[in-house]
């Protein structure tokens, strides 16, 4: 179960790139073991796969046991995208939620 404590939004330096970077959507679980990364994008084009590579690169900074991905898209994916989907990567469209 998720509490506030370890549910929301994270941004901070990527010790890899040495850049400021942010996830829209992290929870993870009190012993650290899992999370949920999540990224939502609000735009008129189709999420591309290139937006799944960068979250789990994000996630790698991390470094839970087992990772989750939750992609929010206002207007869909592209077929690309859509093939990435698994047991572990979820592709929710803004049309999906209703």
């Amino acid at each position: 179960m998720y509490t506030q404590s370890d549910c929301g939004r994270w941004w901070g330096t990527n010790p890899n790139r040495r850049t400021e970077q942010e996830i829209d959507l992290l929870a993870y679980s009190k012993d650290k073991t899992h999370a949920i990364f999540c990224e939502c994008k609000w735009t008129n084009a189709k999420m591309s796969e290139s937006i799944i590579d960068v979250l789990i690169e994000k996630s790698e900074m991390f470094g839970y046991e087992k990772n989750y991905y939750y992609l929010f898209s206002k207007s869909g994916f592209t077929s690309a995208t859509q093939k990435k989907s698994s047991d572990n990567i979820r592709l929710i469209a803004f049309d999906d939620m209703f």
